[in-house]
């Protein structure tokens, strides 16, 4: 009903988005795929569990389905206006619309698996290309996209040429000019997206994939990357949590929360301040079950969507997702109630 009353209003936003608030359990059980597919794909449906008997894996599914759309676990009933505040300072804030990235690989380069949850097209990999769909970007976000690349193993000749031609040119070339000479370009990506102001739809110019692939890389190359490090602890933990929701039996979901703590502890970025925030969040000891597993829920969806909602005080990590308006909005909403 909300949908149909969505697609038929007669008066439209520039900005839209459906909101699902719900206090109780559904009676019966439903498949609610084809009708969240008749959901217009400009929109998206942020979900609201509110009190001790929403069901939050359903509010998870439909936020999924509800093209990337958010799901908030609102644990006290003075949270709930905080909770639509930081929902509708998101989407005043929102600077791109229907976001999505075109890569495209060269010369044998091809992605072979894609750990962040964002859906992408074609599904089977390896594949040199990929769209990848990062729905609305609100000011401050950040998309983080991270896969893995085949790297193919050059030849014997073409090593060979790249030793001596390296070699010649470290006698008459300036290091920058050598770094750009090692630098080999194997790919780019492009950028689309609609201006939520004029509506145009906006491409960027490419942006190449640079590889290092000389015969004695620098040795900081040869480090783990800090920053990466530290997406890859924060899919890991989305994956982790999602898996660990999915699990009905708890002490084995709590088992599966405890070994992704000691792999983000024996990580690179393990001391990272974020990390250190993941490390509190996964080990956090809450009241019941069902606190449990909607906070965790609620978790799961700000790491995989990479924006903030209104956050229980168990959620720490999830925070730093949220915008300045997000949390202006949020803090305002008692002074405009009483006013």
């Amino acid at each position: 009903m909300g949908i149909n009353l969505l697609i038929n209003r007669q008066t439209k936003n520039p900005l839209h988005a459906l909101l699902l608030l719900t206090d109780g359990q559904d009676n019966d059980s439903h498949d609610y795929t084809q009708l969240m597919q008749t959901l217009p794909s400009g929109v998206q449906c942020h979900t609201f569990g509110y009190g001790p008997d929403h069901t939050a894996s359903l509010l998870v599914q439909l936020a999924e389905q509800g093209n990337g759309g958010t799901f908030t676990y609102v644990d006290e009933e003075h949270a709930i206006g905080p909770a639509f505040a930081m929902a509708l300072g998101g989407l005043f804030t929102c600077i791109a619309q229907q976001l999505h990235i075109n890569i495209e690989f060269t010369d044998g380069y091809k992605i072979t698996d894609v750990h962040s949850k964002y859906k992408y097209e074609p599904e089977q990999l390896p594949s040199a290309k990929l769209n990848v769909k990062l729905h609305d970007l609100n000011a401050e976000e950040k998309r983080n996209f991270v896969f893995q690349l085949h790297v193919p193993k050059l030849d014997n000749h073409e090593q060979n040429v790249d030793m001596t031609t390296q070699q010649s040119i470290s006698l008459t070339q300036s290091s920058e000019e050598k770094q750009l000479f090692e630098n080999q370009i194997i790919g780019n990506v492009t950028v689309i997206y609609v201006d939520p102001n004029t509506h145009r739809t906006i491409t960027t110019d490419p942006v190449s994939f640079k590889l290092v692939r000389g015969s004695q890389p620098p040795i900081d190359l040869l480090c783990v990357n800090h920053e990466l490090d530290i997406q890859r602890n924060r899919v890991e933990t989305a994956h982790a949590l999602a898996q660990a929701m999915a699990e009905n039996d708890y002490r084995q979901s709590r088992a599966i929360l405890e070994a992704q703590v000691n792999k983000i502890k024996a990580s690179a970025s393990g001391q990272d301040p974020f990390c250190q925030k993941l490390i509190k969040d996964l080990e956090y000891s809450y009241p019941s079950e069902r606190v449990y597993r909607s906070s965790h829920q609620n978790t799961y969806r700000c790491h995989v969507t990479e924006r903030g909602t209104y956050q229980p005080s168990s959620n720490i990590s999830s925070r730093d997702y949220a915008n300045a308006c997000q949390r202006r909005m949020a803090l305002n909403f008692p002074n405009n109630k009483s006013s």
